[in-house]
């Protein structure tokens, strides 16, 4: 089985980052800090930035 990506924005600057999600019909939420709660990977953008993506 092949994981899905999606392409999503940085929040901080608008740059595009690709992330795997765990399923086609899960929707990720790019954030530019870290919740409390919740299943999340981390990625940079092109620009450094960290970028928290949740998944709901």
């Amino acid at each position: 089985m092949q994981r899905v990506k999606r392409r999503i924005a940085c929040p901080t600057c608008g740059d595009d980052v690709t992330t795997p999600v765990p399923d086609e019909d899960v929707e990720p939420k790019p954030r530019p800090y870290r919740a409390a709660y919740g299943e999340y990977t981390t990625l940079e953008c092109s620009n450094d930035h960290t970028v928290w993506v949740y998944f709901c």
